[in-house]
């Protein structure tokens, strides 16, 4: 037992495991959302867009961090106006982005002649690399998504359930979206360095997912689908770091397990997935 527990002895272990709660929390909120509204296109569209601006950004000697943001704020907003204006399908919409950011990013990658192990922090995610100070951004940002749940409870329930309905009562259907859309990108982005470019829509789709099989009510996929991510990034975590696994791999294998367990255990067993 003492051996176990003195992985705690080590500062960024801890960092890491605060950051996984974090993490985990985001997840599952946003993830909620984007399978409530049926657009789990959007966690593989934005994260590799996250990722084509990481690289950009290593490129131009500038934060890749702020270059991801860039890029997943500017692929929301397309979204957007996709699905919206175009009366495109909204998966259609994002496949579509998602090829253009996939081949970007690789453009991108082919113009870096020196070492890129950088590249590949963001492309698998290095949890145990995270500093403080994106400790406590990731906070604040946990703290923001938990705050704009409780205010708008109510209207993002409608939204939920039907965009006519929620434009029939008044409610600003375009911005909301739009604004959840953004909140999407910026997890996507802080996470990077937690899962991984490649691996967060992942972890976005299955803890919320996994909660669906359980939840009667949406404030019961909220908190299940957060518990989920808490689980999974902390598991995975611990797990990686006495098996000398990748993290963000492991925390996915994690999620997907638990999919599985909650699919064995739901209620709903004659109904579809979602």
């Amino acid at each position: 037992m003492t051996n176990i527990l003195d992985i705690f002895k080590y500062e960024f272990i801890l960092r890491a495991i605060i950051s996984s709660i974090f993490c985990g929390i985001c997840c599952g909120i946003i993830g909620s959302w984007i399978v409530l509204l049926n657009i789990p296109f959007i966690g593989i569209a934005i994260s590799h867009a996250a990722f084509a601006g990481s690289i950009l950004g290593i490129l131009l000697g500038i934060n890749p961090l702020f270059t991801a943001a860039i890029f997943c704020l500017l692929t929301s907003f397309i979204i957007g106006p996709l699905t919206l204006k175009i009366n495109l399908s909204p998966n259609l919409s994002m496949s579509i982005i998602f090829s253009v950011f996939l081949g970007l990013a690789f453009i991108f990658l082919s113009l870096i002649k020196n070492n890129k192990s950088e590249v590949f922090n963001f492309f698998w995610g290095n949890i145990l690399t995270l500093s403080w100070e994106m400790v406590w951004i990731m906070f604040i940002l946990t703290i923001i998504l938990i705050l704009f749940v409780i205010v708008y409870n109510r209207k993002i329930f409608i939204i939920l359930f039907s965009n006519e309905i929620a434009q029939s009562v008044g409610i600003k259907y375009k911005a909301m979206f739009y604004f959840i859309l953004g909140l999407c990108g910026i997890v996507v982005t802080l996470n990077l360095n937690t899962i991984g470019g490649l691996l967060i829509f992942s972890l976005i789709v299955t803890t919320p997912l996994s909660a669906y099989q359980l939840a009667r009510s949406v404030r019961e996929m909220y908190f299940l689908s957060s518990m989920f991510g808490i689980i999974s990034c902390v598991l995975g975590l611990v797990v990686s770091y006495y098996l000398n696994l990748p993290s963000g791999s492991t925390i996915v294998l994690f999620s997907i397990f638990i999919l599985v367990i909650c699919r064995l255990l739901s209620f709903k067993q004659g109904e579809k997935v979602l």
